[in-house]
């Protein structure tokens, strides 16, 4: 509450989002079946901040809360959660709080998650979402968002009248489905999956407040007009109240290597660059990267691109049923066979997830979703079908199955889906784009910085259409009121600003952990709060000085929302010194410094393994210690912290750990001892994808064997433990520490043993 007037922080949008998703090349038309029906829109949000809080306008409660540290509750996390709101019940409005249905329990990295649906008289309120974010120990609240309403359960019971099969009918002939008692297997013919019709409680605008009424949601997936549709029937009057189709478009297409052709030959399009109607070219063919396809299913004698988190299938139009192969080693095509796009899709969803879980999140799409890369009609866009979650992709222009940016886009859309059940209210339509620009931005910036603020880098930028950026300097909110899709680069483009101080799997973490305190309808300030809420439950605030950066001055929050510890240090340079080396620096807060938390850590090539405390010298805001020493011949990393009491952690360099100083120690070495001599290598060199480390020990002794990125980052432990004399050689097989190919490149190699240590430079080739 730090200078925070008593009112708080008024935040509109002043504007109304169709919640029919458009392409970015040009506006998806509305069908002519549709014409004169009503479009599913949501309204405004007013939010006043207080603090690191959030209050409804509209009904007075609170709609979000981080930075907490409520409890002890005990029972676990669902009795936790359920005990933390019905103490802050008034707070935020609850009613009754027995009338909260549990929809799931999930335990992420960093704590809990637990999400209630509000109902009234036994009817689910659509969007009125609560989550409440638990600690580790599932004792302490650290993060609550709630989209519940009062206005709904103090307001009057009202019946449905209409059966679900008379919504169905009803939704039906809107859409001009068939509609015949006598036949009803006509409209499952004109569908591309099972229908629904579920009686809700909608409100109007989808927001706390809004006018309510029981009405139920058909779900129709039709082949014509092609949509994944959306309708609400008022359930007493069986009047159409509204509709949209709820798939998630990608703009444009392209054509993927690893993410692309233009990417990895560093070209810019045309020529034998060029799409040519899906033509082969020898410069095309040399881009393609040889992946492995894990987990395949074998059956009726063949191999099927279906595994435990993606299965391509034909569901669409036009028909290209998916390859298979003898081989499990036959999956290999040029651009111009359909089986290319099948492998794409492929790899990059299998890939995705599994990035996704070696970064400790287990249960995001953890599923086989299903994809087809050639679907969409034939047109030039893609989508995601959160109805039936399923991935399409279209075939105009480049094929976008042969772009990664566009399959990681679209497959962005179905992890917040199911992070988030109801995802789409509020800003959630530009944020989901954001993120899906992101998601893709991500994947393609960490295998190369060739034009890496590009999105869409083969399927746009062309003759096709623009593409998209993740440098916007759009700010929030004056430059909201496009589209959904160019207002995401107001989310993305900080996103990926802090990307490249924290590094991918920092920022990858938080954005994803942040997902599960979200609620179906945040702000783009919410979501940012919530990134900070992740940072501080997953890294205890280290990262906070780069992402409050970031977020202020893009408009998402004032520069008094959160205070940071703002450290100057004059960096250590080469020397030949033994060490030990000083370090002094000077620390400002306004905010009281937690006692000791002024401390470098310090390790060798960005591994970090020592720390020390740095303690005050007399002098105003100064700091001063010591990094010992580590040894010759090597690359000191290191960094400084200190931590105030609002829980923030402020480093030098800001971005710490993937952000660090760095000086090389020369002039004598401790590696030339008995245990590590000097026929350490790597052989072959340059290897292809794969190679092997050879070193001689002249004594017995614990032996650590690593393999890091140019960044200092851990690529693969290759030994770490006790070794006979004498000469060895551990192959690598090009691997990371989590399976999946490390990719070509430039890797060091640190052999740590006998008290010496060594580094051997190891480049794999393609």
């Amino acid at each position: 509450m730090r200078g925070l007037p008593a009112i708080g922080l008024l935040i509109l949008i002043a504007f109304i989002f169709s919640s029919v998703p458009a392409a970015a090349k040009a506006p998806v038309d509305w069908p002519a079946e549709l014409a004169g029906l009503p479009r599913s829109e949501v309204a405004p949000q007013l939010v006043a901040r207080e603090g690191h809080a959030w209050r409804c306008e509209r009904t007075g409660s609170l709609q979000a809360a981080y930075h907490l540290n409520e409890g002890p509750f005990d029972g676990g996390a669902e009795a936790a959660a359920r005990a933390f709101l019905a103490a802050w019940a008034e707070r935020l409005g609850i009613v009754d709080p027995a009338a909260l249905r549990l929809e799931r329990v999930s335990e992420e990295p960093g704590g809990w998650q637990v999400r209630f649906l509000q109902t009234a008289g036994g009817v689910p309120v659509w969007r009125g979402d609560l989550v409440v974010a638990l600690d580790p120990a599932a004792r302490f609240v650290r993060a609550v968002m709630s989209h519940y309403d009062p206005f709904v359960a103090r307001g009057p019971e009202r019946a449905a009248l209409l059966s679900p099969g008379d919504a169905l009918d009803a939704a039906s002939r809107a859409l001009g489905l068939p509609v015949d008692a006598r036949d009803p297997a006509a409209l499952r013919a004109a569908l591309t999956d099972e229908p629904r019709s579920e009686l809700w409680i909608v409100r109007q605008g989808d927001v706390p407040g809004g006018a309510a009424r029981p009405a139920y949601k058909v779900y129709l997936p039709a082949q014509s007009p092609a949509g994944d549709w959306l309708l609400r029937v008022d359930a007493e009057t069986g009047a159409i109240l509204g509709a949209r189709d709820s798939r998630v478009f990608v703009d444009g297409s392209g054509y993927t290597f690893d993410p692309d052709p233009l990417t990895t030959a560093e070209v810019n399009y045309g020529g034998n660059y060029a799409d040519n109607n899906d033509a082969d070219t020898a410069e095309l063919n040399a881009e393609r990267v040889l992946h492995a396809l894990r987990d395949l299913t074998y059956s009726g004698g063949v191999y099927h691109l279906n595994g435990p988190f993606v299965r391509i299938v034909d569901f669409e139009a036009p028909s290209s049923p998916p390859v298979t192969s003898p081989d499990p080693h036959g999956f290999v095509y040029t651009r111009s066979q359909q089986g290319f796009e099948d492998v794409n899709v492929y790899y990059h969803i299998d890939n995705s997830q599994r990035h996704i879980q070696s970064l400790g999140f287990f249960n995001i799409q953890n599923l086989s979703i299903v994809c087809d890369p050639h679907g969409v009609n034939g047109q030039d866009n893609s989508y995601y079908s959160p109805g039936s979650n399923r991935l399409s992709f279209g075939e105009g222009g480049v094929d976008d199955a042969e772009d990664a940016d566009v399959i990681l886009h679209e497959y962005g859309h179905a992890i917040q889906h199911a992070m988030v059940p109801g995802w789409g209210g509020g800003e959630a339509g530009s944020i989901g784009e954001g993120f899906g620009d992101y998601w893709a931005g991500s994947h393609s910036a960490s295998v190369s910085s060739f034009r890496d603020y590009w999105v869409f880098n083969w399927d746009g930028h062309n003759n096709f259409w623009d593409g998209r950026i993740l440098n916007s300097t759009m700010h929030y909110p004056e430059d909201m009121g496009g589209s959904i899709h160019s207002n995401g680069q107001i989310w993305s483009a900080p996103l990926m600003q802090s990307w490249r101080e924290v590094g991918r799997e920092v920022m990858d973490r938080l954005i994803l952990k942040s997902h599960g305190y979200l609620g179906s309808g945040p702000t783009m300030p919410t979501a940012a709060a919530a990134i900070m809420q992740a940072d501080l439950d997953l890294y205890d605030g280290l990262h906070a000085g780069t992402l409050d950066w970031f977020f202020t001055r893009r408009g998402f929050f004032r520069a008094s929302d959160y205070i940071v510890p703002e450290i100057a240090h004059a960096a250590l340079t080469d020397t030949d010194d033994e060490g030990p080396y000083p370090v002094v620096c000077t620390v400002a807060s306004s905010v009281p410094l937690v006692a000791g938390s002024v401390r470098v850590v310090y390790g060798i090539d960005g591994d970090f393994a020592g720390e020390a405390q740095l303690a005050p010298t007399g002098n105003p805001n100064e700091y001063a210690g010591e990094i010992p020493s580590l040894g010759g011949d090597i690359a000191v990393t290191y960094y400084i912290k200190a931590k105030n009491t609002d829980g923030w952690q402020g480093t030098h360099p800001r971005g710490a750990e993937h952000t660090h100083h760095a000086f090389r120690v020369t002039g004598f070495s401790s590696a030339d001892g008995p245990a590590a001599r000097a026929d350490f290598g790597a052989w072959p060199n340059p290897a292809p994808l794969a190679g092997a480390i050879h070193f001689t020990l002249a004594e017995r002794g614990e032996v650590r064997l690593a393999l890091f990125d140019p960044a200092g980052r851990l690529v693969r432990t290759l030994q770490s433990g006790e070794m006979a004399a004498g000469a060895h050689s551990l192959a690598w097989d090009g691997r990371n520490e989590w399976g999946t190919p490390a990719g070509p490149g430039v890797y060091f190699a640190r052999l740590q043993a006998g008290g010496g240590v060594r580094v051997e430079r190891l480049v794999l080739t393609r």
